[in-house]
């Protein structure tokens, strides 16, 4: 701080962590003494202020420097506010085009062009508050005489385009908001330093005869206490400095005459202020706004009018000072180059950025003939000059301090406004509040900014938390008694087991959230293949847990509620259902029995809506998946679908037992008999001979002719064929087909022979080669189907499916997504969604169906993407079970019909095929359609850039097609 001082200890004391000053008896006071314990005192209230308030704040009850605009005009309010700890105050609101000196300030419009953003902050800097030109500041009794300077924070309101400071708005909101100040060009403090010394012998001249002899060394008989000043900011070569022998010598203005006089006793004006004297002319706002004053030589005589060469006399007035300096601006040098002062003292600058206002104070003593340098160790900087290691020092003086107030706008019309108040309000510590405690929602995600938004959101989402608990054990499910008719809850499950020896039916409720804690919370119902079935509810949302449903018995199935497929979470004319982060496992004793997740749409509001997201199906074998009825607005994304695993005993008992199985199983030994006339041409199904044969036999005078497996020979089958004729003589060619048709079924309940107990093998090979390959199979990993009659709520709403980023494995078919032909002339589309299918991963089980396979069937879409899937059967999976994948390929079972990809029926005017690879089904791209009534425009059919590896035929595709840019091989 400027002001007569012997010297100034406060930096060392604060970088030496200082803690008081204590005087000792006996010995005389020093003003710098007691000036380093007001640095220790100031600098401890400012540096817990940074602590515990931060960078910027403003207290919540006398919150001040708000920004606000009205008529054009940019305006601060009053109150208080922390700069880098240091506490600013506005005493009333200040008009920032009130500011002086007005040249400092730019006007807005100059500023702000429209369509602009501005960023609004305040700047303060500590200054001296003199007697001078504050009335009473010292007694008048003393004679004039200013016996302390005061230091007083004073601040002033900045505004730049938000363009300049190179940084977005989101940016310094993220910077201010956490206290990470960004580098805004505008702050630019100091960063280069000061080094100062005497001068050698060497370098020194020849005395005057007022000066001590010619000696190294300070060469003065006074004590002083020199001050170097940045006076033009910039870099060594471009930036100036000036000093002062006295750092002190300052003084007011007084009227005289027709101008001002120095207003001290003559005497003293004479020793201070004598004629050629370098003075400047400074004043309060001069130093707010941290501009220098004009500077010029004193010319007239010490009790005259004041005049100074270069400085006109409108600058002189009773509100300013005159502060005296023993050189005009000089350069900085650069090069580290050594700039002489006087009396033997000389200083140097390092490279670096030199910020106007920017101050070292050296002082020096006749007693020791030298300078007290350095002021402080260790040095800010370190510079290697020549070969020894130089330090140089940050200024002491001159920082000035910056608090960020607001972001404005012009709009184009030109009008001014507010968009963001930058101060970071605090509160009391004895009145903490939720409000007041910054949120960080990168996780949460609940678009709130303080923790009491982030406790709203989560009361309103979760409802008021967890409604209800369950607790593990029997009887669990009563909790659903204590949920009242159309009453919204959640419902919270600790880690445990929660079994059931029934299904669980929960109906008429409100929204529904149940939430547990991970795959640890298991709620398995035991005997059923259902474990909770939500009916009539506002709203289904389960996440965090895992759902089983065993059936171990026969049941009877039909067409009333209990016997229909059921799943093992099954919902029923509910409103929007969303299923995340669950297990889900089912398993039934017969096929197309059971799925793990099941929602059929209704009438309520939302009802259609699915959301199911990151989940484990685990489908026992001959079960499916997911199976979406009459579907609005369906997603099912990232979910992890596979075969449960069982003992390969029980999988074969559950084929060789269940009636449809074995019917598929008996079309690989006898189908398609028909008299030879009739479509001699061999069926799409039977196209390879690889697999299968064509048997000849007459029946009553008409030859017959079927397909049977490589693995049975001619030889077999007439054995077969001639015992069989002998049991059922002179039937026709319909009972014949019948007849045999159920003969071949037996061969799979008596060990491969058709006859229990016969002595007969000739199916053994087939029954052992189906034994080998037999594994759980899915039999449609995703179904999403529409109603044949389209009720009232389902078809008529749908909007969109989208199926992504599902890995599939086991299945016979992966994803079936298919719309129900209205029934009537023309083959009419119902109202269909449009349908994405994309990166999915699906492996189709390699097991001997004689069914049509697809890894992904699509039926009567309007519209469709099926992009970057990747499909194959299990025979080109490397991770598959390579002995059983072996009897697979020795009874050719590999060649079973597959489709990669298979569109069929009613299509719309759009889809698209695009960049899927499918390996070793026996049809890549397969596109079927049928004639659909008012299709006549063009198609925008597109299959391009997919690669089929190993298929018979890589693309069958209507002709109406565009087939581009695809790879087989």
């Amino acid at each position: 701080m400027r002001g007569d001082f012997t010297r100034d200890t406060r930096e060392r004391a604060r970088r030496a962590g200082v803690r008081s000053v204590l005087l000792q008896q006996g010995r005389p006071l020093v003003d710098a003494d007691w000036n380093e314990q007001a640095g220790i005192t100031a600098d401890r209230a400012e540096l817990l202020a940074r602590h515990v308030i931060g960078q910027h704040g403003a207290p919540r009850e006398e919150a001040g420097f708000a920004v606000s605009v009205a008529s054009g005009a940019l305006t601060v309010g009053a109150g208080h506010l922390y700069a880098e700890g240091l506490a600013l105050h506005n005493p009333a609101p200040l008009d920032y085009a009130a500011q002086q000196p007005a040249a400092s300030f730019p006007a807005l419009t100059s500023i702000l062009p429209n369509n602009a953003i501005g960023f609004v902050y305040a700047e303060a800097v500590l200054r001296p508050s003199s007697a001078g030109v504050q009335p009473f500041l010292s007694d008048p009794a003393l004679g004039g005489i200013d016996p302390v300077v005061r230091e007083e924070a004073d601040w002033a309101i900045r505004v730049v385009r938000l363009t300049d400071t190179g940084f977005t708005a989101e940016q310094l909101r993220t910077a201010f908001a956490t206290n990470q100040w960004p580098a805004i060009p505008q702050w630019r403090a100091t960063t280069g330093g000061l080094d100062a010394d005497v001068q050698t012998e060497a370098e020194t001249t020849d005395p005057g005869p007022c000066e001590l002899p010619p000696t190294a060394g300070y060469l003065d008989q006074v004590n002083r206490l020199y001050r170097v000043e940045v006076h033009a900011s910039g870099a060594p070569g471009a930036a100036t400095f000036k000093w002062a022998e006295d750092a002190g010598i300052e003084a007011g203005l007084r009227t005289s005459g027709a101008g001002f006089a120095i207003d001290l006793p003559i005497e003293r004006a004479g020793a201070w202020f004598p004629v050629d004297a370098i003075v400047e002319i400074v004043d309060d706002a001069r130093e707010r706004a941290g501009e220098p004053g004009p500077m010029g030589r004193i010319t007239s005589a010490v009790g005259q009018p004041l005049v100074i060469d270069g400085v006109p006399a409108s600058a002189l007035s009773e509100r300013v000072r005159v502060r005296r300096w023993a050189s005009m601006p000089v350069t900085i040098p650069a090069g580290n180059a050594w700039a002489l002062l006087s009396k033997g003292v000389k200083v140097r600058f390092c490279a670096g950025h030199y910020a106007r206002g920017s101050a070292w104070t050296i002082p020096a003593r006749t007693v020791l003939g030298d300078i007290m340098w350095p002021p402080y160790q260790p040095a800010d900087r370190t510079v290697t000059i020549g070969s020894a290691s130089v330090g140089f020092y940050a200024p002491s003086e001159g920082r000035r301090r910056h608090a960020p107030l607001a972001l404005i706008r012009r709009a184009g019309n030109g009008v001014l406004t507010v968009t963001d108040d930058l101060r970071d309000v605090f509160s009391p510590l004895t009145d903490q509040r939720a409000v007041d405690i910054r949120f960080d929602d990168t996780i949460a995600q609940l678009d709130a900014a303080n923790v009491q938004q982030a406790i709203d959101a989560l009361a309103i989402r979760d409802a008021a938390c967890c409604t209800w608990h369950a607790l593990p054990g029997e009887g669990w499910e009563r909790v659903f008694d204590e949920i009242g008719a159309n009453q919204n809850g959640k419902i919270c499950f600790a880690p445990g087991n929660y079994p059931l020896a029934a299904p669980v039916r929960i109906a008429g409720k409100g929204h529904l959230k149940l939430v547990g804690a991970g795959p640890g919370t298991k709620i398995w119902c035991h005997g059923r293949a259902q474990a909770l079935h939500f009916e009539n509810c506002a709203s289904v949302e389960i996440s965090d847990m895992s759902i089983a449903a065993e059936q171990n018995f026969a049941e009877r199935k039909g067409t009333g509620v209990g016997q229909r497929i059921t799943g093992a979470l099954d919902c029923s004319n509910c409103g929007p259902v969303r299923v995340e982060r669950t297990v889900l496992l089912v398993s039934a004793p017969r096929s197309r029995e059971a799925v793990c997740l099941r929602i059929q749409s209704g009438t309520l509001p939302g009802s259609g809506d699915c959301i199911i997201e990151d989940n484990d199906i685990v489908a026992g074998d001959l079960t499916s998946g997911i199976l979406i009825l009459d579907g609005a607005d369906v997603r099912i994304a990232g979910n992890r679908i596979r075969p449960r695993t069982e003992p390969s005993a029980r999988t074969t008992a559950r084929w060789m037992g269940d009636k449809r199985i074995t019917a598929l199983l008996s079309r690989l030994a006898f189908s398609h008999a028909l008299p030879e006339g009739d479509d001699a041409t061999r069926p799409a199904r039977r196209v390879n001979e690889q697999l299968f044969r064509q048997v000849s036999h007459t029946v009553s005078g008409t030859r017959i002719r079927f397909y049977t497996a490589t693995s049975v020979t001619a030889a077999n089958w007439a054995t077969l064929i001639a015992n069989f004729d002998r049991a059922n003589p002179r039937v026709n060619n319909a009972r014949w087909r019948l007849l045999m048709t159920r003969t071949v079924q037996r061969l799979w309940t008596n060990n491969g022979d058709v006859v229990a107990g016969s002595p007969s093998t000739m199916f053994r090979n087939l029954y052992n080669f189906v034994l080998r390959t037999v594994t759980p199979t899915i039999e449609v990993g995703i179904i999403v189907a529409g109603s044949r009659t389209a009720p009232q709520g389902s078809g008529s709403r749908v909007a969109a499916i989208r199926v992504s980023g599902n890995s599939l494995s086991g299945v016979a078919t992966g994803i079936r997504i298919a719309r129900s032909i209205r029934g009537g002339a023309g083959n009419e589309r119902m109202p269909a969604p449009s349908a994405w299918v994309s990166d999915n991963r699906i492996v189709m089980a390699a097991v001997p169906f004689d069914m049509q396979r697809c890894g992904v069937q699509i039926a009567n879409p309007e519209r469709v993407w099926v992009t970057d899937n990747d499909i194959l059967l299990e025979t080109a999976d490397p991770n598959a079970d390579q002995a059983r994948i072996t009897q697979v390929r020795n009874g050719n079972f590999h060649l079973i019909e597959t489709d990669g990809i298979r569109l069929a029926g009613a299509i719309g005017r759009m889809f698209t095929v695009r960049g899927n690879s499918m390996r070793e089904c026996r049809v890549g791209v397969r596109v079927d359609t049928v004639a659909v009534t008012g299709t006549t425009a063009t198609k925008q059919w597109i299959v391009a850039d997919n690669a089929v590896i190993g298929a018979r035929e890589p693309y069958v595709l209507d002709g109406r097609c565009k087939n581009r840019d695809n790879l087989s091989g």
